[in-house]
């Protein structure tokens, strides 16, 4: 068999070839596309074929497909004091890429770059807050969310109550702000447990009492007695619940987890130390919650 190939270059982006092939008397024409050589992303375009994967026709130039980019951000969470402050926000993101920041609560404003195209910064302002106790609120960042933790000025981020932890206070002082002198000392209500309680009740901002049992359960106890909502765990719950700003109330178990219980009772997070837990936690003036655990390390939970 003879063969002779020739090749034709009939545009800057695709080769053609005509191969003549020469055998036993008869003479065939091939005709064809050896490729295509596809735009970088900065160059010119009319279809989404001419632009390299990942890239888009997009007004007449190969742009980053919306499919193709991510996003990060960093930090992403600021703790701040009643005052508020200025605080910023960096984006990581491919060059065309473009992305938006907005403000999920009316104390936090935008000052610049609620929009931006690859790398970028967001600026924010936090109002000063009034309040005695901590707010929470958010930015969303390219589709990612930062976290923004406001004390009060109180300087607590605990609920808004008579008794919301263990020991009553930030201070532990174990003294109440109720005066109890008329109390008689007769029994109001009583309710039964599926074992021994050894945890501490805290009482919620709107009179709801939580405590724990070593059947397992987190109780949520209305205040003529009722049952609100119970919380099962991993293990018996020796920890005192703490409240929250928010209402979530914070409580550890033997199963080696803290909980976050929101306040319908569903579970908001839980983290698992190495050991079990029987300390009560404790929440800072910027919302981070202190637990120790027995294996032997105390945790910083933001």
């Amino acid at each position: 068999m003879k063969r002779f190939n020739r090749i034709f270059h009939t545009h800057h982006r695709s080769t053609f070839f005509t191969s003549l092939i020469l055998s036993m008397g008869f003479l065939f024409l091939i005709a064809g596309c050896s490729g295509n050589s596809k735009s970088s992303n900065d160059s010119a375009c009319t279809t989404n074929a001419q632009c390299l994967n990942g890239y888009a026709c997009q007004n007449g130039q190969c742009m980053p497909s919306s499919n193709s980019c991510s996003y990060t951000i960093d930090p992403t969470d600021n703790s701040l004091s009643s005052n508020g402050g200025y605080g910023s926000i960096s984006v990581s993101a491919g060059s065309g890429c473009s992305w938006n920041a907005t403000s999920n609560v009316s104390w936090i404003t935008i000052t610049s770059g609620s929009s931006g195209s690859g790398n970028g910064t967001v600026n924010y302002l936090v109002s000063e807050n009034t309040g005695a106790s901590c707010q929470y609120g958010t930015i969303t960042v390219a589709g990612n969310t930062f976290i923004v933790t406001q004390a009060g000025t109180s300087g607590s981020c605990l609920a808004n109550s008579v008794w919301p932890k263990f020991h009553g206070n930030m201070q532990n002082t174990g003294l109440s702000s109720i005066d109890t002198s008329a109390n008689t000392g007769t029994l109001k209500w009583s309710y039964t447990t599926g074992n021994s309680i050894n945890s501490s009740p805290a009482i919620g901002a709107d009179g709801t009492i939580y405590v724990g049992s070593e059947d397992g359960n987190l109780y949520a106890i209305n205040p003529n007695g009722g049952l609100k909502w119970s919380y099962t765990t991993g293990s018996w719950i020796e920890s005192s619940p703490a409240i929250g700003a928010d209402g979530t109330i914070y409580v550890g178990s033997y199963d080696n987890k803290l909980y976050a219980i929101n306040p319908n009772g569903t579970l908001k997070w839980s983290y698992t130390t190495g050991n079990y837990i029987f300390s009560s936690p404790a929440i800072g003036a910027d919302g981070t919650i202190y637990v120790g655990s027995h294996d032997y390390n105390l945790y910083a939970i933001h």
